[in-house]
């Protein structure tokens, strides 16, 4: 680290790990069919406990201020190294490519105004701005989050944001969102489906969130999902995502891509040693598919939820949390293998050897898939699976 504090010049250098020790038996059983209850998969292939290691996440880290002003943030990442025996990060099924994160610069006018630019995270909701490193669960609930477009909930664009007299906080930009030229052309789609027709003035999008800081505030770029904080933090926030032309309907013709959620967030420390922290989140995704890169869009719409419960007493936090999703279903243009509603339930132990800088997490899960067939066009019939899962994660971060 250096810092010279008079001209308001410093970089940091850091680095972020997370070793995965995973177990999972997924797809467990299929219901609804002959084989109620069998060890089998949608597959038919015989259902084994899989066991795998390898890095969630590897990240080299650069920060710092150009002025008393002038800030940037920049990372790198390398996702999944190892996954399912998979190195190459070219074309795995697992195993991503070493990439670029985030890339931005800030400048801050006031508290009350601040200026972003370049590659960030997306100001839809507490959840989609927080910093990996200083997370409270295992990982995030990416499931829950259903963009047409974004990378790993970020995107290109220019943002403003700022925090008025602690007590309103405020994230509004316009991003890069969909273009026709970015979307993969697949033998899934209906006939007349065009992405020539997706955007073709090139609208940005506009994402934002408005948040009252009931107790205390979260004035940093990243949010937190764990702060150790001496005083509590008590903040409810709603946030929007919106695109023209941005998707195409099950008509198979181009329309607006918007989503809507709200968020809660609570910590409360009873003492130095104890504290509550509770989080949940509601949001609801139009309909609409971009196959864009990196898509999880609904594309029959739906609405997601989830909700977070942990008490830490000194170093050691059990906590628990649930995840639910619905899809709208419909005979029309049947486009998706995605499943269509899940029901998940999640409980875990950290042990915080030093806060975020070096820990320990537990988790320990249940996953209710379900999805429809509409192979060879048959009329679709619900399936049932499910997942069972556990992971032993470590993190080095600083």
């Amino acid at each position: 680290m250096f810092s010279d504090k008079d001209k308001g010049v410093s970089l940091n250098v850091g680095a972020l790990i997370q070793p995965w020790l995973a177990a999972s038996a997924p797809d467990h059983a299929e219901k609804g069919t002959a084989g109620v209850g069998a060890p089998s998969g949608p597959d038919g292939r015989a259902k084994r406990l899989s066991v795998d290691t390898y890095l969630r996440r590897a990240r080299f880290i650069l920060s710092g201020n150009v002025s008393k002003h002038l800030s940037f943030f920049m990372d790198t990442d390398q996702p999944d190294w190892g996954k399912g025996g998979s190195f190459s990060g070219h074309g795995s099924e697992f195993s991503s490519p070493f990439f670029v994160q985030d890339a931005f610069l800030s400048y801050e006018f006031a508290p009350e105004l601040k200026l972003d630019a370049g590659m960030m995270l997306l100001p839809f909701s507490h959840q989609t701005l927080e910093g990996a490193a200083s997370l409270n669960t295992l990982d995030y609930h990416a499931d829950m989050i259903r963009f047409p477009t974004a990378k790993n909930f970020r995107d290109t664009g220019i943002q403003l944001r700022g925090v008025i007299q602690d007590r309103l906080s405020y994230r509004v930009g316009i991003f890069e969102g969909v273009r026709n030229a970015g979307a993969l052309e697949t033998p899934a789609e209906p006939v007349g489906a065009s992405y020539d027709d997706l955007n073709q003035h090139g609208v940005p999008r506009v994402t934002g969130q408005l948040r009252a800081n009931i107790i205390g505030k979260e004035d940093d770029f990243f949010f937190k999902g764990l702060y150790f904080s001496p005083k509590p933090i008590v903040s409810i926030g709603v946030g929007g995502d919106y695109q023209p032309n941005a998707v195409l309907k099950l008509s198979t013709k181009p329309g607006t891509y918007y989503a809507l959620g709200g968020d809660v967030f609570v910590e409360y420390p009873f003492s130095a040693e104890q504290e509550l922290l509770v989080k949940a989140a509601f949001a609801k995704f139009a309909e609409g598919w971009s196959r864009i890169g990196h898509s999880g869009a609904l594309e029959t719409g739906g609405i997601t939820a989830f909700g977070e419960l942990g008490y830490r007493i000194k170093s050691i936090e059990p906590l628990a949390y649930v995840e639910y999703l619905h899809a709208k279903s419909s005979p029309v243009n049947p486009i998706t293998t995605r499943p269509h509603a899940s029901l998940g339930a999640h409980v875990g132990i950290n042990y915080f050897v030093d806060q975020h800088r070096f820990n320990l997490k537990l988790d320990a899960g249940y996953r209710q898939l379900q999805q429809e067939n509409r192979g060879n066009g048959a009329i679709p019939r619900p399936l049932t699976y499910t997942d069972l899962m556990a992971t032993l994660q470590g993190q080095v971060a600083f």
